[in-house]
Formats: C-alpha cells, sequence, structure tokens
C-alpha cells in the first residue's frame, strides 16, 4: 500500500490547516445577509485554498505519492452532485 510518510511536523501543519478552514467555513454558516449560492461559492474558496496549502506542506515526492492514491481524475457535469439525494434539484 502506498502512503505519504508524513512526518511530525506536517501532521502538525496540516491539522492547523485543517482547523483553520474549518473554522472558517463555520463562521461563514453564521454570518448574515448571506445568500445559499454566495455561501456556497465562498465554502468552495475555502476548499481549494486549503487543498492548495496542503500541498505546499508536502514534499514532491509525496506530491507524486498523493496524485496516485488519487487515482484517475472524473469529469461530472456541473451541478450533479447537487440537490439532494439522487443529484434531483428541488423545485
Amino acid at each position: 500500500m502506498l502512503a505519504l510518510k508524513l512526518t511530525d511536523d506536517q501532521k502538525k501543519q496540516l491539522e492547523t490547516i485543517r482547523d483553520a478552514a474549518q473554522q472558517e467555513s463555520s463562521s461563514l454558516f453564521q454570518q448574515q445577509g448571506l445568500d445559499q449560492d454566495s455561501r456556497r461559492t465562498k465554502a468552495a474558496e475555502i476548499r481549494k485554498s486549503a487543498g492548495e496549502k496542503c500541498l505546499a506542506v508536502l514534499t514532491d515526492e509525496q506530491k507524486k505519492d498523493f496524485e496516485k492514491l488519487q487515482g484517475e481524475k472524473i469529469e461530472l457535469p456541473e451541478g450533479a452532485l447537487s440537490g439532494g439525494f439522487g443529484g434531483r434539484r428541488r423545485p
């Protein structure tokens, strides 16, 4: 089995990034005046930023191994996973 072999320091850095993203996401849903689309867009930005920060913690070799662990990328049509059960949107 392929493993990233993270150091203790890397684990701490990744936990810090995760915790900050969770806190930012939590505060996002407490903000007044944001509609659902704005929250969704901002949440996606938070996830993307956290992902980039996490990748920056990895060595080049770990990044290669991480790509292998993810497998082949698949493309889904926009909105394929939104709308709850079965991907159907509610009226």
